[in-house]
């Protein structure tokens, strides 16, 4: 077809610009929204390394494409000139050129990869990063000069069929990113120790738990258990489905108490007054922050009721603690607690808890010390339980 006028020129320019615009606008639109939904959904699952890694790696190839192409997609669209088998054998000159060139970039990069890893992902262990990385710059490479294609013979349908169907294969791409960087969900899978532990194929594993299905659900993996507040009648039971639980998975008759350990709060004293006085209200404060959040449930016996109160905490005080669960006394007082744990639940692993905000250090170091010489022999000698410090 011959023009003979530029008037003729510009009616048949607008005419294509008019006829491959809603089929843009409308591509355009999906690429846009398959972008949006791509960053949202690895916002979500993928933790803060891995999603920086992401868009280092979307940058990174942003940068190289131009680099890469030599802006040859945009030689394609110029010098299309509506001709289909002219574009055409441009473009597989060009697609021969870019995978030459790609090919040969590569052999530098595989020489200089650590210097490389380290200079984009500021560490070496993410190496297998560059993978992806180059497989998602071979998509864009391709996306970009069959877009020019297109776009160089004025082919619209074609040209926005393909903008849609790379940004599809681009999630298909960053998915492939996912495999070699082992990122599946938010949840750790392993972890390193260091220095690494001695005993094979590990030290055990203490949980502290409460409820009921915790202390199950540890007995069935093999974990250990810390409990800490309740009574001596609470504690049996949940001393028992621990038991019943641990039993029952390892197909054995498992002593009550074994795998269990119990912390308590613990200050002593010459006399019962002065453990009061000098730790008492500290103490009470202490807990009265733990049971904001906690309630004072955890206090009370199976089938006791709380007296209703104006506020929960009414009820909190040195008296209604001390008869539950603290080991605030004399030794002799704070011995027969300890074998009232020992007889009622065969306690074989007790922790305390010796320090509580504003108790002087000299009456807490006297405390630990009346412990160590007043308490911990009488177990030491006569029942071989092993009573530790936490502080």
């Amino acid at each position: 077809m011959v023009l003979k006028s530029s008037g003729e020129i510009l009616i048949l320019t607008n005419n294509f610009l008019l006829r491959g615009l809603p089929l843009t606008f409308l591509s355009q639109f999906l690429v846009s929204i398959i972008g949006i939904t791509t960053l949202s959904l690895f916002a979500h699952f993928l933790p803060k390394d891995e999603m920086g890694i992401f868009l280092i790696i979307r940058r990174t190839v942003a940068f190289l494409v131009p680099i890469y192409t030599l802006n040859l997609g945009l030689s394609l669209a110029k010098y299309g000139n509506l001709n289909f088998q002219k574009a055409f054998n441009y473009f597989l000159i060009f697609i021969a050129l870019l995978c030459i060139i790609f090919c040969f970039s590569l052999i530098p990069i595989y020489y200089y990869k650590d210097f490389l890893t380290n200079y984009l992902f500021q560490s070496i262990k993410h190496i297998d990063s560059l993978i992806p990385l180059f497989m998602f710059l071979f998509v864009n490479l391709i996306h970009n000069l069959i877009y020019n294609l297109f776009r160089g013979i004025q082919n619209y349908k074609f040209m926005n069929l393909v903008n849609v169907v790379f940004g599809l294969s681009g999630i298909c791409a960053l998915l492939i990113l996912l495999y070699p960087l082992k990122i599946e969900t938010n949840k750790l899978k392993k972890i390193s120790v260091v220095p690494q532990p001695y005993q094979k194929p590990h030290p055990p594993i203490w949980q502290v738990v409460d409820s009921p299905g915790s202390i199950k659900r540890a007995a069935e993996l093999g974990i250990n258990c810390i409990m800490w507040i309740p009574t001596v009648k609470s504690l049996k039971e949940r001393f028992e489905i621990y038991k019943n639980a641990k039993s029952e998975t390892e197909k054995r008759d498992v002593p009550l108490g074994e795998g269990i350990c119990l912390v308590r709060d613990l200050f002593v004293a010459d006399s019962m007054e002065e453990a009061r006085e000098l730790a008492g209200e500290q103490m009470v404060n202490y807990m009265r922050w733990v049971c904001h959040w906690r309630g004072l449930g955890s206090h009370m016996d199976p089938g006791e009721e709380l007296p209703k109160t104006k506020n929960k905490l009414d009820l909190l005080s040195y008296d209604f603690l001390h008869k539950r669960n603290m080991l605030f006394g004399t030794p002799e007082y704070v011995i027969e607690k300890i074998l009232e744990l020992k007889s009622v639940l065969n306690l074989q692993n007790l922790q305390v808890w010796s320090n509580f905000p504003g108790v002087k250090h000299e009456h807490c170091m006297k405390s630990i010390k009346l412990f160590t010489e007043k308490v911990m022999p009488h177990f030491k000698n006569k029942l071989k339980t092993e009573v530790k410090k936490v502080s």
